[in-house]
């Protein structure tokens, strides 16, 4: 197996999408790197009952991806327990649906643009910032940032009710930090 003891970190693990990437992983003999955020506790529990029953190799630690301290702590752990990190898959965003949140003017949203801006772009450059060393030196390091349809979308049409302005604005960014990071990281990391 290609990946067989490859060091992946697969923030948004906890949650669906995350989940099934890092389960594919996993099934391939990758070791996993999971870090979670206590706000979906049940999830985590999920992931961590998943991981475990199925003999995954894994590696969880509590952080804050807006935290750039926290991130720093992760990958130096992952330096000490697997001493490598060769992919960093950068599923993590938090966006609000207008059509059930409502306006960023609520009381209830107050911190709402905050949050998909901090979640969707300063997570994610965290995560590479920090990981590209490890994964420099891995010789064949790749980073895929997941991003929304709501970076081509918008607030038009239908997903005006889906997707609100900061994490279409935010998503969008996504793509520049993408070509960004390709240029600036090749050819020691693929960035996609």
């Amino acid at each position: 197996m290609k990946l067989k003891n490859k060091v992946v970190l697969v923030p948004g693990a906890s949650r669906p999408i995350g989940r099934a990437v890092a389960v594919k992983f996993a099934q391939e003999g990758a070791k996993l790197v999971v870090p979670v955020f206590e706000d979906w506790p049940e999830s985590t529990i999920e992931m961590e009952n998943i991981f475990s029953s199925s003999g995954y190799t894994f590696l969880r630690q509590s952080c804050d991806l807006t935290v750039a301290a926290d991130v720093a702590n992760l990958v130096s752990r992952i330096e000490e327990e697997y001493g490598a990190l060769h992919y960093l898959i950068n599923n993590i965003e938090r966006g609000g649906m207008p059509i059930v949140h409502g306006s960023y003017d609520h009381e209830h949203n107050r911190d709402q643009w905050e949050l998909e801006i901090n979640t969707t772009l300063k997570a994610k450059w965290n995560l590479f910032h920090f990981s590209q060393p490890l994964l420099k030196r891995s010789g064949q390091g790749a980073v895929t940032n997941i991003s929304s349809i709501a970076a081509l979308t918008g607030r038009s049409g239908p997903v005006s009710l889906v997707f609100n302005d900061g994490y279409s604005a935010a998503n969008r960014g996504i793509a520049s930090l993408t070509e960004t990071w390709a240029k600036e990281a090749a050819p020691a990391i693929r960035v996609n």
